[in-house]
């Protein structure tokens, strides 16, 4: 277990009021998130004070009520009727885009006096929005890694060596699906764990708690992690001082009994009130121009903090790397109003100023029905209710802040990748360990999954419009389909033709002519014929751009070493 990567918990804390940078060592504070990174030496406590644009994250949810109920009172007496009540979005809809169904008016009623208030309106949005900071596994260009680790990992020793990296290959043939003698990412990719494991995204894991009944399921975590003495006969089920990486006075405050180690009991209380090892104030500016402001509030010695451009931080912790940014979203409330302001006026054919139902359809506004746009019910959408509708959907998910995590930096199936055309050729199983070396750390030719460079980064941001959510709109994942590089024009012309798999070799099995021939030109002997093997071939014989000699010693010009070539 030991050799596992790092792993990520997140911890919602709740609390009440608004932080600034004065008063944010007040934890309870509306906009505190603590993450517990579970680090190879001990877990780290990472605490955030998270603003956007100068409010705690936890009131954005009041924020998205009052715009909502200032949209939907049509006849502004600061009361909805059931009428100005039916554009309410359904529950499901604040996360969901594809959900339709109508909400009830009494179940928003709730004082049963045929109207519904401010706050009754706000009690429903923060019940049907739930935590307002989302925590999302980024796309992960890195999830392969552990299956690939595991697959080069042969005798399951936690190390991976030239030799069995060679043996994987010979052991995976049989996933060269398309027989090109190369593996793609495509064809790994059974290899990847399954979404949503401990494995899966080489080892990063998010779970988010606003329930004090988990925060006991998390110590159990940090035992299972970091527990020393799990050697054959299980765990102990508890953890020392150094095993917490905590001061020996916060220790000796957990550790009623006095024995020296901390039990489930024991830890719990911490989990649930962590002393932080690194705090920051992560302010988010979304109105106007889109910028970030990470400001260090404290941390420890092992901490090294480097400030990067356009507001960005990088964190060095126990030899990880961590950085943190924040995103634009893709499409901001202004974007989605210019958009439909031009197909308003492209829709409105005879030029009166409005659209009736025949045109409606121009919008091409996703899931919108002509009744909920049509705001004073007149058979009429006016440029003014299309505005109305498009900022009322557009905010819907813009209530909650983002933290979104995954493993960046380049993966292990990348590193090897050296001609970057998404497979590993033979040679590139060949040169692995060497393609390798700057991870080998302790320089002894072998690679432990330890030794892979673990980089994560934390990106804060807004949730996107529900105008464009939706599988349609999903982030393109990474393009796992090979790519298969032009010929090399500098190499001999039989050499192109018979390297048929563009991947800059010639094995034996493309070679077309006999065994002797290739041991011949392969002078190394390493079962591939490479480009400057191939040319040596022609100068041997003093051949000229339209005098050649093919590898079976006969002269001919290009063209009937095409010809004997071809596959």
């Amino acid at each position: 277990m030991k050799w596992l990567p790092a792993i990520l918990l997140a911890i919602v804390v709740p609390g009440t009021g608004v932080l600034s940078a004065a008063d944010a060592s007040n934890a309870e504070s509306s906009d505190t998130q603590d993450l517990i990174f579970l680090a190879p030496k001990h877990p780290l406590f990472i605490r955030l004070h998270i603003t956007i644009n100068g409010r705690g994250f936890r009131e954005l949810p009041d924020v998205l009520s009052e715009s909502l109920f200032a949209a939907l009172d049509a006849d502004t007496d600061g009361k909805l009727d059931e009428k100005e009540a039916e554009r309410i979005p359904p529950r499901a809809r604040f996360r969901d885009a594809l959900q339709s169904t109508p909400i009830k008016f009494e179940e928003i009623d709730r004082n049963a006096n045929e109207q519904i208030e401010p706050a009754e309106l706000r009690a429903f949005v923060r019940e049907s929005v739930g935590n307002p900071l989302s925590l999302q596994r980024g796309a992960d260009r890195r999830r392969l890694d552990v299956g690939l680790f595991g697959r080069f990992d042969n005798n399951d020793d936690g190390m991976v060596t030239h030799e069995e990296i060679l043996a994987t290959r010979r052991r995976l043939a049989q996933r060269d699906i398309d027989d090109d003698e190369t593996l793609s990412a495509m064809e790994f990719t059974p290899l990847m764990p399954q979404a949503g494991t401990d494995t899966a995204a080489g080892g990063s894991l998010l779970i988010a708690l606003d329930n004090s009944r988990w925060q006991s399921d998390v110590a159990f975590k940090l035992m299972r992690y970091y527990d020393s003495d799990q050697a054959g006969n299980g765990m102990k089920r508890r953890l020392q001082r150094r095993e917490l990486g905590i001061s020996q006075q916060a220790f000796d405050r957990l550790d009623k009994n006095g024995n020296g180690e901390l039990g489930l009991a024991e830890l719990t209380p911490f989990v649930q009130e962590p002393i932080p090892h690194l705090e920051l104030l992560i302010e988010l500016q979304t109105k106007g121009r889109p910028r970030l402001k990470i400001t260090p509030l404290k941390n420890d010695s092992d901490v090294t903090i480097m400030p990067e451009r356009r507001g960005r931080l990088r964190l060095m912790i126990s030899g990880i790397e961590i950085l943190l940014d924040t995103e634009r979203a893709r499409v901001r409330a202004f974007d989605d109003r210019q958009m439909f302001k031009l197909r308003f006026l492209q829709s409105d054919a005879d030029k009166n100023g409005y659209l009736d139902e025949n045109e409606f359809g121009g919008l091409q506004l996703p899931r919108a029905q002509f009744k909920a746009v049509d705001r004073n019910q007149d058979g009429m959408v006016q440029r003014a209710e299309v505005t109305a509708y498009v900022n009322q959907q557009s905010s819907l998910t813009r209530h909650q802040a983002k933290l979104t995590v995954a493993k960046d930096g380049k993966s292990l199936f990348e590193t090897l990748d050296k001609n970057i055309d998404r497979r590993l050729s033979p040679r590139e199983f060949q040169t692995a360990m060497v393609q390798l070396r700057e991870w080998d750390a302790n320089g002894d030719g072998r690679l432990a999954l330890t030794e892979v460079p673990n980089k994560y980064k934390l990106t804060f941001g807004v949730g996107e419009s529900l105008l464009f959510s939706g599988p349609e709109m999903a982030a393109n994942q990474v393009n796992m389909q090979a790519r298969r590089p032009a010929e090399d024009q500098s190499a001999p012309v039989w050499f192109q033709k018979m390297d048929r798999n563009r991947d800059g070799d010639i094995s034996r099995r493309e070679f077309l002519g006999p065994r002797a021939t290739f041991e011949k030109i392969d002078r190394d002997g390493d079962g591939l014929i490479d480009v400057e093997e191939a040319a040596q071939v022609d100068q041997n014989a003093g051949g000229s751009q339209n005098s050649r000699q093919t590898p079976a010693g006969e002269t001919s010009t290009s063209e009937s070493v095409d010809a004997s070539t071809s596959p």
